[in-house]
């Protein structure tokens, strides 16, 4: 068994058939490699950019949007009836304004010593100790970190600015926004089955709902909700809190390979992140790869065929002469040869024909020697 192997490895028939593999497959191989490389680094590139620009555009509407409600509590703040620290006039105003607006979860105007003068919401509470109202009493518009909003129980942020009068801070003017808000915006976002998109405040924590909370919970990495529970700690996290705004491949908080944009958001000091699981985002790129390689298997049985038909077409005639000429090493003069398969060599019109034709001579010159002698017996 291990012989006979041995004997068609080592055969014309195979190594033939080799050769013909190994000069047109390996250069086929080649360029199918160099252009599945160039494929999906083109399609990589297409990805990540379509990412990032979704990012752009998100983080600078979120942050155009908070510009204009800080723009909203200066002019609130500015007013004539606010101003003048009268409780009436000041629930007249903004009520006014909250309903006319109906974005706002609450508003508010608070004294020096950041007692209630009037809020919204009806209810009576104390700032003084909070970073919005300190600022905004230094003559600062400014917003708050992210907290989770008693009343609603959802994530909110405030915005503040000082009530000025003839030069002197006389009060603070407040307004309450939900996260929330933006949850469409950033739904707009997904790709596909696993993509998300959220905001991420100055600490890292998660400011928006996550698509994926279940996992999350199963992961144990939160308790009841990602918001302000998840601290995200990710190079897209990282990059877009230092000010970066780009696409990268790195490791989400899940543990998982994805590709993700990040962008600043300047004007609140949070993050923008949008991620997709990569092996579904790069399924075009997998499909070109998968292609590429049955195109290939599929070439190379086709010309291991071809090359062992060729390959036959050659050996088939030879072997007959090998036989032949085995015969005539033993004595034989093959004076009852089979004509047909004499044929298949000698009537073919190449080098191997030639070779038939001339053996056949040799084989009747041998023949007449072979009569003649026994004429001389």
């Amino acid at each position: 068994m291990g012989k006979t192997v041995h004997s068609r490895v080592n055969s014309f028939s195979f190594q033939l058939t080799m050769l013909m593999l190994a000069i047109s497959v390996v250069p086929l191989l080649l360029m199918a490699g160099l252009f599945y490389q160039q494929s999906s680094t083109v399609l990589l590139e297409g990805i990540q950019t379509e990412f990032e620009q979704a990012a752009i555009s998100q983080s600078q509407y979120i942050d155009q949007w908070i510009n204009e409600r800080q723009d909203d509590m200066v002019v609130v703040a500015g007013t004539a009836r606010v101003r003048k620290m009268d409780v009436e006039q000041i629930a007249d105003s903004l009520d006014q304004y909250f309903e006319q607006w109906g974005y706002y979860e609450n508003m508010a105007v608070y004294s020096p010593d950041g007692e209630t003068v009037y809020r919204a919401d009806g209810s009576v509470i104390n700032v003084a100790e909070r970073e919005y109202f300190t600022k905004a009493m230094q003559g600062e518009v400014n917003i708050s970190e992210p907290l989770v909003s008693k009343a609603s129980q959802q994530v909110v942020y405030v915005l503040a600015a000082p009530i000025i009068q003839e030069g002197k801070i006389i009060g603070v003017q407040t307004g309450t926004l939900s996260l929330a808000s933006f949850n469409h915006l950033l739904e707009s976002a997904y790709r596909g089955e696993t993509g998300e998109a959220y905001l991420i405040g100055s600490d890292g924590a998660m400011l928006t709902a996550s698509r994926f909370k279940e996992e999350l919970l199963a992961a144990g990495l939160i308790e009841t909700t990602a918001e302000m529970e998840l601290v995200v700690d990710t190079d897209g996290s990282r990059q877009a809190l230092a000010g970066v705004t780009g696409s990268s491949e790195y490791v989400d908080s899940i543990g998982q390979e994805v590709i993700g944009a990040y962008a600043p958001i300047p004007a609140a000091g949070w993050g923008l992140i949008i991620e997709q699981n990569r092996e579904e985002a790069l399924k075009e790129v997998l499909f070109i790869r998968n292609m590429v390689i049955i195109a290939s298997l599929a070439l190379m049985i086709l010309v291991a065929l071809v090359g062992w038909l060729y390959s036959r077409s050659i050996t088939s005639p030879l072997s007959i002469v090998t036989e032949q000429a085995q015969k005539l090493s033993a004595g034989d003069t093959l004076r009852d040869y089979d004509a047909k398969r004499k044929d298949k060599v000698r009537l073919r019109k190449d080098e191997i024909g030639e070779i038939g034709r001339a053996f056949d001579q040799l084989i009747h010159y041998l023949q007449e020697m072979g009569q003649t002698a026994q004429a001389i017996a």
